[in-house]
């Protein structure tokens, strides 16, 4: 931890981005598993299953954010990240299903034979 802590202020300096990093790193280090009702473990597996998408969306949605409010927003621009990432997760979701019946549709009737 003291490693991660050293390298997150290296990185921040002492800001609230540093705490912030440092309270999320802790829990995942030393506590195994936690018990959560299931409503927040819904919530908690839908933000998780979408991180990638917020990651790779983040900075577009700040952008705009930014535009739209004529200055940074970051209070608003956080959970509209995360439920852009969301919805771009789902969207993801939906066509990829499509898209594999389609290629299984596909190659089903390549291997058949004509009568």
């Amino acid at each position: 931890m003291f490693v991660a802590a050293a390298l997150v202020l290296r990185y921040f300096g002492p800001t609230s981005a540093a705490l912030y990093v440092c309270g999320g790193c802790a829990p995942l280090l030393f506590v195994p598993s936690l018990t959560v009702p299931a409503p927040i473990e819904a919530v908690v597996s839908e933000v998780a299953g979408a991180s990638m998408f917020m990651y790779r969306s983040h900075y577009q949605v700040n952008s705009l954010v930014t535009k739209l409010l004529h200055g940074p927003s970051p209070w608003v621009a956080l959970p509209a990240a995360i439920v852009f990432g969301i919805v771009f997760a789902r969207a993801y979701g939906s066509v990829e299903k499509i898209v594999i019946a389609n290629l299984g549709r596909r190659r089903a009737t390549r291997g058949a034979v004509p009568a």
